[in-house]
């Protein structure tokens, strides 16, 4: 952790607001008045307070030194992003595994077998990261729908296979068959594309997969 980020998260870690003029005088940071401190949290991995309409900085009369300043405040006292590239990629939680774990049945939603524990699973992004475009939201601020919508619960070696299947789809433009080397796609065919991206893929959306397969062998 850098060594400001280290002593400012001492005054911050209580998630209230603080004006950045006194956090750099506690902190005894004169390089900046502490108004790019939020850039090192966020480098960090911690989430800043966004007030609606506003980015992570708002003005405010400050009690302690009588001026209206920049003030920032912390979401959580601990990182909840690693920075990949250009954007935050979430860290997930326990209590983020057992959240999804329940929503799914506690069943793995690619073969349909038990997970016996929340633990035993892997959040896995229902498509792969590198291919978003956007900052990720951490789970606690998404609905039950929304989770679903975007990951999956998988035990550590399924979640390698399907790692395998992505990255050999991005390299090759060619996407994968299903379990048992089944070659049925729900919309579109083999050829990626990104219009149609991951829908229609059976390890993307194994639910719609099945639906859609069944309907076929049931006519």
């Amino acid at each position: 952790m850098h060594k400001r980020v280290k002593v400012a998260l001492k005054v911050m870690e209580d998630c209230q607001p603080h004006c950045m003029e006194c956090l750099a005088k506690e902190i005894k940071d004169k390089t900046d008045s502490g108004n790019h401190l939020w850039k090192l949290f966020e480098d960090e991995g911690f989430a800043l307070v966004k007030p609606k309409g506003r980015n992570s900085a708002w003005k405010e009369h400050c009690n302690v030194c009588g001026r209206t300043t920049s003030f920032r405040q912390l979401k959580e006292p601990v990182p909840i992003y690693e920075t990949r590239g250009n954007l935050h990629r979430v860290n997930f939680t326990k209590d983020d595994k057992k959240r999804i774990w329940e929503l799914f049945g506690k069943r793995c939603p690619i073969f349909g077998n038990s997970i016996a524990h929340y633990g035993d699973i892997e959040i896995d992004h229902r498509r792969p990261a590198k291919i978003n475009s956007v900052d990720e939201i951490p789970l606690k601020e998404l609905n039950d729908e929304e989770v679903i919508q975007r990951y999956m619960p998988l035990e550590k070696h399924i979640n390698q296979v399907k790692r395998n299947k992505c990255s050999t789809c991005l390299s090759t433009k060619k996407r994968p068959a299903g379990p048992n080397g089944v070659k049925f796609w729900f919309d579109g065919g083999e050829s990626y594309i990104e219009q149609t991206n991951c829908w229609g893929c059976a390890w993307a959306y194994p639910e719609r997969w099945g639906e859609e397969l069944n309907k076929i062998l049931n006519e």
